[in-house]
C-alpha cells in the first residue's frame, strides 16, 4: 500500500472509479504531467491567508448551525445530518465559489439532492458489473439520471465563474489591490487570477471542472466526518466529558468564536476527529490506475490495472491499532503515532496525491464540532450495532444520525 501511494509518477487518478463523468480523471502519463501542474497551481489556493478567509466563512455558518440546533434542545430526538449538511454546503458554497446558497435558511435543496444522487449512481454503477463498459452505462438509466445532475451542477458553477468574470471587469468590481488581497479570496477568485495570468494553463473548462470538483468532493465528505464524530461522541460519555474540559479551559464562559489559538490548542478534540476518520473515512477506498509495469515484492503487476485501496478496512488493522474496533481517541495521542507507520492511516490519501484541501476540511471539523459541543450535550439513539452505511462513495449512515441535545453551561 505504502509503495503505490508514494510512488505516484507509476500511477494515474487516485480518485473513485467512474467519477471521471463529472470531473476530467487524468491516467494517461501525458495527462498525469497536466494534472501534477495543476496541482501546483493550485497549492496556493490552500495558504495561510486564504484559509484564514475560510475560517471566517466557517464560524459564521457555525452559529447559523448553532441557532437551528437549539430548536432541537429537548425534544425526543431528531436526525442531526440534514443540519450538518447544509451548514457544510453553505461554507463550501462560499469560501469556493464566493455564493452564499442559503441552505440553511431552506434554499438550496435542489442543488444538495443533486450532489447526494450523483454519488448514488456512481455507486450503483460500480456495484453493478453490468454498467462496467462505458457503452453499456452510455444507454442506461444510470447514465441519464446523473448526466441530469451533472447538468444542474455545472450550470450552477458556470453562472457563477460568469457572474465573477464580469464583476472583475465592470467599473463595480473591486479595485485591482483588493483583487490582490488574497486574505478577502474566495477559491474561484485566485483561479481566475491563474486563468487571465495564463489562459492556457487554467481554461474556462478547467475552472468548471476544478470549481464543481472542490464543491463536489468538500462537502459531502466533511458533513458526513462530522455527523459519524457526533454518533461516536453521543455514545461515549468519558469521551465527551474530556471535550467539554478542554474547550472549557479555552473559553471559559466566553461566547466568542474561536480563532486560530483556539483551534491548536484543541489536542483532544483534534484525536476525537482524527478516531471517527479512522473508524469512519468518508471515502473508504480509493483506486490508482497503473500507467506502467510496476514491480511489488515477487510480483509484477502490468500497466493498465486498477489497484483498490480499502480503507475502511486499513484503518482497523490490528497491526497498527491496539483496539481496532473500538473507538479510542487514545490512538492519536503523540506517543501512539510516532510508533505508527504513517501508511496505516490515510483518511486524505497520501504521497504525492494526498488530498489537497485536508487542512481546510481538518479547520472546518473543529470548528463545526467545538461549536456543538460548547453548546449542547449529545446523545446517540442508534445502537452502536445496529448503524448500517449506505452503499455509497461516501460512507453514509444508512438511516441518518438520530439524537437529543441538551443545552449545556460551561463548567468554569
Amino acid at each position: 500500500m505504502e509503495y503505490i501511494v508514494k510512488y505516484f509518477d507509476r500511477y494515474g487518478s487516485n480518485f473513485i472509479l467512474y467519477v471521471e463523468s463529472l470531473i476530467v480523471i487524468h491516467t494517461s502519463s501525458t495527462e498525469w504531467v497536466k494534472w501534477h501542474q495543476r496541482r501546483k497551481m493550485l497549492a496556493p489556493a490552500f495558504s495561510h491567508s486564504i484559509l484564514n478567509f475560510a475560517c471566517d466563512v466557517m464560524r459564521r455558518n457555525s452559529e447559523v448551525l448553532v441557532m437551528h440546533l437549539e430548536a432541537e434542545v429537548n425534544s425526543d430526538g431528531f436526525d442531526v445530518v440534514p443540519y450538518i449538511s447544509s451548514c457544510s454546503l453553505d461554507i463550501i458554497g462560499e469560501a469556493a465559489m464566493s455564493m452564499k446558497l442559503n441552505s440553511q435558511l431552506g434554499s438550496s435543496k435542489k442543488y444538495l439532492n443533486n450532489i447526494q444522487l450523483i454519488t448514488q449512481k456512481i455507486a450503483d454503477r460500480i456495484s453493478n458489473g453490468l454498467l462496467y463498459p462505458d457503452i453499456v452505462h452510455y444507454f442506461s438509466k444510470n447514465y441519464r439520471d446523473q448526466n441530469t445532475c451533472i447538468k444542474m451542477l455545472h450550470g450552477t458553477s458556470m453562472r457563477v465563474i460568469e457572474q465573477r468574470i464580469a464583476d472583475r471587469h465592470s467599473q463595480k468590481s473591486d479595485s485591482r489591490e483588493d483583487l490582490q488581497n488574497k486574505t478577502k479570496k474566495a477559491f474561484i477568485d485566485l483561479l481566475l487570477d491563474i486563468s487571465e495570468e495564463s489562459p492556457e494553463a487554467l481554461s474556462i473548462d478547467d475552472l468548471l471542472e476544478e470549481v464543481t470538483t472542490f464543491m463536489f468532493v468538500g462537502h459531502d465528505t466533511t458533513a458526513t466526518s462530522i455527523a459519524w464524530t457526533l454518533f461516536l461522541v453521543g455514545h461515549h460519555l468519558e469521551v465527551q466529558k474530556t471535550i467539554f474540559d478542554e474547550l472549557d479551559a479555552i473559553f471559559g464562559k466566553s461566547n466568542r468564536l474561536p480563532d486560530q489559538n483556539d483551534l491548536a490548542g484543541m489536542k483532544y478534540l483534534e484525536c476525537v476527529v482524527k478516531e471517527s476518520l479512522r473508524l469512519y473515512p468518508p471515502v473508504s477506498f480509493i483506486s490508482r490506475c497503473l500507467v506502467n509495469d510496476a514491480k511489488i515484492g515477487d510480483f509484477v503487476i502490468p500497466a493498465g490495472v486498477e489497484i483498490c485501496i480499502h480503507i475502511h478496512q486499513l484503518h482497523r488493522s490490528r497491526e497498527h491499532f491496539k483496539n481496532p474496533n473500538k473507538f479510542d481517541p487514545s490512538h492519536f495521542f503523540p506517543h501512539e503515532v510516532q510508533n505508527r507507520n504513517p501508511f496505516a492511516y490515510i483518511p486524505f490519501s497520501a504521497g504525492p496525491r494526498n488530498c489537497l484541501g485536508q487542512k481546510f476540511a481538518m479547520l472546518e471539523l473543529k470548528i463545526i464540532l467545538s461549536q456543538i459541543f460548547r453548546n449542547f450535550e449529545v446523545e446517540s439513539l442508534q445502537k452502536m450495532e445496529d448503524m448500517k452505511c449506505m452503499p455509497d462513495i461516501v460512507l453514509r449512515p444508512e438511516l441518518g444520525v438520530q439524537m437529543k441535545m441538551k443545552k449545556r453551561i460551561c463548567s468554569n
